[in-house]
């Protein structure tokens, strides 16, 4: 539901809401959307996409692998990995004729979740229950949880370098252990400690 307003060579494209039917079969709800066309007299000819965006978290991965953003690329993660509920925004570059060079294009998607389970081991570590943030650009991950890693309580802040980018790394986590957490895993230090570590 929307409408496309014309105005010479300047053309914006209003979406109000709408759905996205993916080719494996997911949907993803959009609102608030608008595609901005500066100059469809352009050389290349790009537009501008900003809108919101909800859905299963499997959904919103397949979105976001599709051209031109393909910003599970680099990640070792597949859509059917993910389960949980997604919520967030797109602004993206998006090449309105063939043969534009990817590094031309800017994008960017931020994205919130709440419950999110990865089904098979991420980085050899396994997550389950997160809430938190991710923001994918073309050079970086972006991630701010707090999950269920390995079966223990923890809050992750990481950065990610995305398709060979020279991004510093960053793997901030902190386990946060109450009495009985630390009890299963370390028995002993009970006899020494008690409170939330």
């Amino acid at each position: 539901v929307g409408d496309v307003v014309f105005a010479g060579v300047h053309v914006v494209a209003n979406l109000a809401s709408g759905t996205a039917y993916l080719e494996s079969g997911r949907q993803v709800e959009l609102r608030d959307g608008t595609l901005t066309i500066e100059n469809t007299r352009a050389q290349p000819l790009i537009g501008r996409l900003k809108m919101k965006v909800a859905g299963r978290a499997d959904a919103l991965a397949d979105l976001a692998s599709q051209e031109p953003l393909n910003a599970l690329r680099s990640i070792d993660l597949l859509p059917e990995d993910l389960s949980g509920d997604v919520t967030g925004s797109v602004d993206a570059d998006i090449p309105l004729q063939k043969g534009i060079d990817r590094k031309l294009l800017d994008w960017k998607v931020a994205l919130s979740y709440r419950g999110l389970d990865i089904k098979r081991p991420f980085a050899g570590q396994n997550i389950i229950d997160a809430d938190g943030s991710i923001l994918l650009q073309p050079d970086r991950a972006t991630v701010q949880a707090k999950a269920q890693l390995n079966g223990l309580p923890a809050e992750m802040d990481i950065v990610q370098p995305l398709g060979g980018a020279a991004t510093a790394i960053k793997r901030n986590v902190v386990f946060v252990l109450d009495d009985k957490t630390r009890a299963r895993i370390a028995p002993g230090l009970n006899l020494m400690v008690s409170g939330t570590v």
